[in-house]
């Protein structure tokens, strides 16, 4: 079922919103037990988009205890002696009077307090405390090929098989493996799986990272919110609005000023170009779920007719967050980009062929680029 962005479906209220005539998000509705999506009407209306939203997508395998919140800690765990452990990255600081972004360590703040294994949420002496541990984090799991394999089966043992709720039993199967569309022979996924763990116990919403693209190499990105609710804002790009035939009309050489909101909500799939879309993201107050957590999971895609997939067995390169700068505009030589009162804490990159050099005035001392 394809829905109005403007249906108010749930009691909730609408799913997404556009402000000052930006391009609404296309929606599907699953949650009717329709399947999966056919890959026909996928690419018209991602390819259309390059975002799309597609609600009510239930477990694509047989397991009866797929993957849940409190399997992040014992996820971390598995993968904390190997390369993946790095990738750990704090996504914003906590809300409020919560703990400095370096107190957000893995072990602390994905742990559920009911001790190892996963918790009964029947039980209350298994909830977890969540006072004192707000924040949003990331990590990746790209290298370790066997705990990408328990992720990315369909289905097997739960924590109650090979070893218990422990580090080294065997973790259950991510609840939505791969893409749900039908008919998409040619669809491939990137080997790495992001994890998006956000707990907001305050009474404001928490933002993520500022407003901004990536740098990539796919087609895009879809998200599987697993628990609690997640706000994506997005911004057209000047190259999405020459896409839709829209250049010079709105906005600025970096795109438009119009600006988009998809709430997911748990068992919501979100797909979407974040090279083509600007976009920020933010957990709602309480995280949108009765224990304060928000989680996500996130895979990149290859398309029949785009981005061409690394070839099998190729080691492709590795997945990570590094923040950059970039001029939106020409820059002539000899052109100042700013001084050192503007951008008082800014950290430059550094390269053996640079573009830009920092000088020091001789009149005054002060610094510029």
């Amino acid at each position: 079922r394809l829905s109005s962005p403007d249906d108010d479906v749930d009691i909730d209220g609408p799913t997404t919103g556009t402000d000052d005539g930006c391009r609404a998000v296309p929606v599907l509705d699953l949650s009717d037990g329709g399947g999966d999506v056919a890959y026909d009407i996928f690419a018209e209306l991602y390819g259309d988009a390059q975002a799309l939203l597609i609600r009510g997508c239930g477990p694509r395998h047989t397991t009866q205890d797929p993957f849940g919140w409190r399997d992040a800690a014992r996820l971390h765990a598995k993968i904390a002696g190997g390369a993946d452990a790095a990738s750990w990255t704090v996504e914003t600081s906590a809300p409020g009077d919560g703990p400095a972004p370096s107190c957000l360590s893995p072990g602390a703040f994905l742990r559920d307090d009911g001790g190892a294994g996963r918790a009964d949420d029947a039980a209350p002496a298994k909830r977890p405390r969540t006072e004192g541990r707000g924040g949003y984090c990331s990590f990746t799991v790209q290298h370790d090929a066997a705990v990408l394999a328990e992720l990315l089966a369909d289905g097997g043992g739960g924590p109650e098989e090979d070893g218990g709720g422990g580090p080294e039993g065997r973790l259950p199967p991510l609840p939505v493996p791969s893409l749900p569309v039908s008919g998409a022979s040619g669809v491939r996924e990137g080997p790495c799986v992001w994890f998006f763990f956000g707990r907001n116990t305050s009474a404001a919403d928490m933002a993520g990272r500022p407003e901004h693209t990536d740098c990539i190499r796919h087609d895009g990105t879809w998200h599987y919110q697993l628990a609690g609710t997640k706000v994506w804002h997005l911004r057209p790009t000047a190259p999405l609005l020459r896409r839709w035939g829209q250049a010079g009309e709105d906005g600025d050489a970096t795109g438009g000023s119009g600006r988009t909101t998809v709430t997911c909500r748990a068992g919501d799939v979100f797909v979407l170009n974040t090279a083509l879309w600007f976009h920020a993201t933010s957990v709602p107050a309480g995280g949108g779920g009765k224990d304060c957590v928000s989680l996500s999971y996130a895979r990149d895609i290859f398309l029949p007719g785009g981005t061409a997939p690394p070839a099998d067995g190729a080691d492709g390169p590795g997945m990570t967050n590094l923040d950059g700068l970039y001029a939106t505009d020409d820059v002539a030589e000899g052109d100042v980009i700013f001084t050192e009162d503007a951008m008082p804490g800014c950290e430059l990159h550094r390269s053996a062929r640079p573009n830009c050099e920092v000088v020091e005035l001789e009149k005054n001392g002060a610094t510029m680029m």
